[in-house]
C-alpha cells in the first residue's frame, strides 16, 4: 500500500467503514513542509487506497479518532496548533 509522501506518517485510529473498507486518521509529515498536517486515508477492505485528505496551516494539525456517520460520512476529532 502506497500511502503518504517521502517522509513520516503517523496513524492515530482505524475503524472499519459500512462498505467492509477502512478510514485511517493521524497526522502527516512529508507533504511539502516540516509540520504536521492532519491526515484522512480510505482504503477499501484489501487495504488499498481509495482516497487520501491533508487538512493543515503553517503549524501542527493532528487527527486523533474518527467515526463513521449515519449518513456516510466521517466525523473526525483532532487538534491544530494552527490558529
Amino acid at each position: 500500500m502506497d500511502i503518504g509522501g517521502e517522509d513520516t506518517e503517523h496513524f492515530k485510529a482505524i475503524q472499519e467503514t459500512s462498505d467492509g473498507g477502512f478510514i485511517i486518521v493521524g497526522y502527516v509529515e512529508s507533504m511539502g513542509d516540516d509540520q504536521r498536517d492532519l491526515y484522512i486515508v480510505k482504503t477499501d477492505s484489501m487495504g488499498n487506497l481509495e482516497w487520501s485528505q491533508v487538512y493543515g496551516d503553517a503549524k501542527d494539525d493532528d487527527a486523533y479518532d474518527v467515526v463513521q456517520t449515519g449518513d456516510g460520512g466521517y466525523l473526525v476529532a483532532g487538534g491544530t496548533k494552527s490558529y
